[in-house]
């Protein structure tokens, strides 16, 4: 039950970091000096994995336009000429 409650303690002191940074003790246990600076690592750690996830999602979006337009003519194509056969 500990472990969850050190992940408890760690998920709020990322999710506040800016309003908690001053609490001594939070549900009975002692918040350290260390809680502080892991919580800060991790959250700037999550920050820069959320900027990394969007970057590529929109390179993916930009890459799916792009490839979308090319594609689209060239199904166009293929369906007039089948048509044309028939």
């Amino acid at each position: 039950m500990e472990e969850k409650g050190g992940e408890l303690k760690k998920e709020l002191l990322i999710m506040m970091y800016q309003k908690l940074n001053k609490l001594a003790k939070l549900n009975k246990e002692e918040v350290t000096k260390e809680d502080y600076e892991e919580a800060d690592n991790e959250r700037k750690e999550r920050i820069k994995q959320a900027e990394e996830e969007a970057r590529l999602a929109a390179e993916k979006a930009a890459e799916a336009v792009e490839g979308g337009e090319g594609a689209e003519g060239a199904e166009g194509a293929e369906g007039e000429a089948a048509e044309e056969e028939a």
